[in-house]
């Protein structure tokens, strides 16, 4: 029953792969001067930067939690 219960859920997704004869271009994405044809950074490559603080305190006896926070997010964009 195991056996017959795998090949009915593999055949879906043998339909649904790629040929193994297609070419890169279509498989990869095309690199930019942000991501290499890898998915590496590439020499414009930038990130985004989130800083938090956080403060929480727990009142166990009332189940109460009370805190703030604190968001400092930079964004390090050419395009801002």
């Amino acid at each position: 029953m195991k056996k017959a219960f795998l090949l009915l859920f593999l055949i879906p997704t043998m339909s649904q792969a790629q040929s193994k004869f297609a070419q890169l271009d279509q498989e990869l994405p095309t690199p930019n001067e942000y991501r290499n044809a890898a998915g590496a950074p590439g020499h414009n490559y930038y990130q985004q930067k989130a800083d938090y603080k956080i403060n929480a305190t727990v009142d166990d006896r009332n189940q109460v939690l009370r805190g703030d926070e604190q968001i400092t997010y930079t964004n390090n964009t050419p395009d801002h």
